[in-house]
């Protein structure tokens, strides 16, 4: 049984923003295991509508998980209060904000997403994951200010990352926005997620031009 549960994480984890979509082989691949091992084990979760199949007769994320995602959302009450300042971040800066809670097996899930009301011409291009983030849920428990990837994931595209106030390093709330959003405000837009993680700015530190490669800064509180 523990077996069965934790190939289902896995299996789960396979999809994504990038990944809608996947067939029997790429599941069977990524898993090392028999195309039949696995056939019967997507066979039961869609049952479980966990997963569906899809026209094309693929696998893809079930409806069940909608249901289970909107009880977390009304059994947790910092996910609610949270979910206002993803939503305001994302329409003050044009940008697309996330809010992930930080599990110790998965790492950063997102729980929470908010668009601006024109990221639908640019969202699809935007990067899934930032080292901000990867930088913050690294720094953990106790964790105060927030990080910086300018253009480093991928060119073209900033993200700014902090760790929300008093959840022990559990929620890291993420804005990502195109550059030349960035540029110009970049101490307002850092500020502005510090802000919205509970912290109070006592200094902004100016972006430095630096490499690709280590374009990534941390802003004291």
């Amino acid at each position: 049984m523990l077996l069965t549960v934790l190939r289902t994480g896995a299996v789960l984890s396979l999809f994504d923003a990038a990944h809608p979509e996947r067939t029997l082989s790429e599941v069977a691949e990524a898993l090392g295991l028999p195309r039949s091992t696995v056939h019967a084990l997507l066979k039961t979760l869609c049952a479980a509508g966990l997963l569906r199949r899809t026209p094309s007769r693929r696998y893809a994320l079930g409806t069940r998980l909608h249901a289970l995602s909107a009880e977390l959302l009304a059994t947790e009450p910092v996910l609610a209060k949270a979910g206002r300042l993803v939503e305001d971040v994302a329409a003050t800066w044009g940008g697309v904000a996330r809010l992930l809670a930080v599990d110790p097996a998965w790492g950063p899930v997102e729980v929470l997403r908010a668009e601006a009301a024109d990221a639908g011409r640019w969202v699809r291009v935007a990067p899934h994951r930032c080292q901000a983030v990867a930088d913050a849920v690294a720094a953990g428990e106790g964790a105060q200010g927030c990080w910086t990837d300018v253009e480093a994931t991928q060119p073209g595209w900033c993200c700014v990352a902090g760790v929300l106030r008093g959840t022990s390093g559990a929620l890291v709330l993420e804005l990502t926005l195109p550059a030349t959003r960035f540029y110009g405000h970049a101490a307002a837009v850092r500020a502005s997620v510090l802000s919205a993680c509970g912290y109070r700015l006592a200094q902004v530190i100016p972006l430095v031009p630096c490499r690709a490669s280590a374009r990534r800064t941390q802003l004291a509180r």
